[in-house]
């Protein structure tokens, strides 16, 4: 119970992330190491003694440490592809598409296109 929600949490954000394979890789790592160093953290520091003390601070540490580790990827990745993540670009692309689309559709409409 300490470590394998971790993992499949960290294998999830991998299959979740676009991009490449060592795109994939970054995220489910950091997602997944991130997890397990901050439930054990979180675990040491309070040191509970009950087994629904050990679960609690397992499950809220690995949260926090999960999301420092998926940004800590996430940043990284952004350095790999020049300061964006391959989904944010697609959203980049998208959004423009869709701006044109909008201008396009208005010159259209009042005959200026």
């Amino acid at each position: 119970m300490t470590v394998a929600p971790d993992l499949l949490f960290g294998g999830m954000a991998a299959i979740q992330t676009e991009g490449d394979l060592v795109d994939k890789a970054l995220a489910g790592a950091g997602s997944a190491v991130g997890g397990i160093g901050g439930g054990l953290t979180a675990r040491g520091l309070l040191g509970p003694k009950s087994g629904l003390g050990i679960l609690g601070t397992e499950m809220v540490g690995g949260i926090i440490g999960d999301q420092v580790g998926y940004n800590t990827a996430n940043a990284l990745i952004r350095a790999k592809h020049g300061g964006m993540t391959p989904q944010e670009q697609v959203f980049a692309q998208q959004d423009e598409a869709y701006q044109q689309a909008i201008i396009d559709n208005f010159l259209a409409q009042n005959g200026l296109g």
